[in-house]
């Protein structure tokens, strides 16, 4: 089970720049103007590349094992969030 996990993960990668550095920004939900601005439960979440911060929604599994940017990086500028993926790849 854990092998398979990660032949997907090696799998995901972003359709615009080629890199595999991706995390999620909000995880099976969202924030609509239709529901005030507020979480609203989703088979969908966000993710973003952080090289070129383009960003995507989806229903992949994959989405399960990235890792996701805590709440108070919302909005960084990308110098900040690329700072804090490599300080988590060690």
């Amino acid at each position: 089970m854990e092998r398979e996990r990660l032949v997907v993960v090696r799998k995901a990668k972003c359709n615009f720049c080629g890199k595999r550095r991706i995390v999620v920004r909000t995880f099976m939900g969202n924030y609509s103007a239709f529901n005030g601005y507020h979480f609203t439960a989703s088979d969908y979440s966000e993710v973003v590349c952080v090289d070129c911060l383009t960003s995507w929604r989806t229903k992949a599994k994959y989405v399960g094992t990235l890792p996701r940017i805590p709440e108070n990086l919302h909005g960084v500028s990308q110098s900040e969030l690329q700072e804090w993926f490599e300080s988590r790849e060690g």
